[in-house]
């Protein structure tokens, strides 16, 4: 593959990620314990990069992280890029839980200062990204903002299907069951060809994390878990 030159202006995709009871788990939790915790995330977003390295090129995303957020950035809007960034994001997502760290986020899709050298990153898809996670989506899971859905459509034609994949479905949003696109993260905490029983152990988890009224992220992710996976037995 020819590697195309990153550009610091240009139509790309965005994920915003943010790490849930954050501030809590801080106020509970030994500081040098929170470090542990923000060091395994961030070997686990290098590694992240190294893995979309080998499947497609070694420039295809790029991620940074602060506070309780990560983020990451694809090189342009091309259907590798999508699917790089969704891989990104979901092998994320699932390694995170199984360490017992819930997170949501949002993808989004536009014009996109990316400047890595001068760590400078603004645009309206980063907005669009933040603003969705934040005041929007109720589970452990990446809802589609509308201006990334069309290339999903699109790129999802013919033969070469998207992978990681994509699904339309009633969404768990703080406004109500509304339809989005959603990310299968699911699907990257497979053990061999077994997926109910790792997803079992991980709301198991979080459970034991939980009490009250932020267990309606668990309840919603377990739905939107069967909406994607509805033949697995409980």
């Amino acid at each position: 593959m020819t590697s195309k030159r990153w550009k610091v202006n240009d139509r790309r995709f965005v994920c915003f990620l943010d790490i849930m009871g954050f501030k809590d788990y801080i106020a509970r939790t030994k500081h040098e314990d929170v470090y542990k915790t923000m060091k395994n995330l961030s070997d686990l977003r290098q590694s992240s990069n190294t893995i979309v390295g080998y499947l497609f090129d070694d420039s295809t995303i790029f991620t940074t992280s602060f506070s309780d957020s990560i983020v990451i950035f694809s090189k342009d809007n091309s259907k590798d890029s999508l699917e790089a960034i969704s891989y990104a994001t979901s092998f994320i997502l699932g390694r995170a839980a199984k360490d017992r760290i819930p997170m949501k986020g949002a993808l989004a899709e536009g014009q996109l200062a990316v400047d890595k050298s001068e760590q400078i990153f603004f645009g309206q898809p980063l907005i669009d990204a933040y603003l969705l996670q934040e005041n929007e989506v109720d589970y452990y899971g990446v809802v589609c903002h509308n201006s990334v859905e069309s290339f999903i459509v699109e790129y999802g034609k013919g033969p070469w299907s998207i992978n990681p994949g994509f699904k339309e479905i009633p969404t768990p949003l703080k406004s109500g069951k509304i339809s989005h696109m959603n990310l299968d993260w699911f699907n990257y905490i497979k053990e061999d060809s077994d997926i109910n029983t790792p997803f079992n152990q991980i709301i198991k988890d979080f459970k034991t994390m939980t009490s009250g009224k932020p267990r309606k992220y668990i309840d919603n992710t377990e739905e939107v878990f069967r909406l994607f996976y509805p033949t697995t037995e409980r």
